[in-house]
């Protein structure tokens, strides 16, 4: 099933590595976070295989728009994906999802701003807060 995350952020001046939203952990799940400076979307498909888009920009200082869009291949469960990413509306980021998790992603739930219990991404270590401001996420599913 297609879906969409925009994050509302502010980087501020500093360095605004961290997680910005992240659903599920370790056995499975998504994360949109910067590293290095970039805006980053890890999908992990049950510890098997993992899916990095990243962006080939980096992350502007101040206030900023973030957003993924995850639109599978064909309708059904479990299928290929492609994943755009985008940063203030230009898009920065284009990847494959080969693997998609089928029904449930783990008994971790949503986090904003930082991935609590276990990293759902190899990048980084939980909780890898937000150096800057999560303003607002919204997540948006269609069919």
């Amino acid at each position: 099933m297609p879906f969409s995350i925009t994050a509302e952020i502010d980087a501020g001046t500093g360095s605004a590595d961290g997680v910005i939203a992240a659903m599920g952990g370790r056995s499975a799940g998504w994360s949109l976070y910067v590293k290095d400076g970039k805006p980053t979307f890890y999908y992990n498909f049950f510890d098997v295989a993992g899916y990095r888009t990243q962006s080939s920009a980096p992350l502007p200082r101040g206030k900023s728009t973030v957003r993924v869009e995850v639109m599978p291949d064909e309708p059904g469960f479990g299928k290929p994906a492609a994943v755009k990413l985008f940063v203030d509306g230009k898009q920065t980021g284009a990847g494959r999802i080969e693997r998609t998790v089928p029904v449930a992603y783990s008994v971790e739930g949503l986090d904003i701003g930082t991935d609590n219990v276990s990293p759902v991404s190899p990048d980084y270590k939980s909780p890898f807060p937000f150096g800057g401001k999560v303003r607002s996420v919204t997540i948006a599913v269609g069919k």
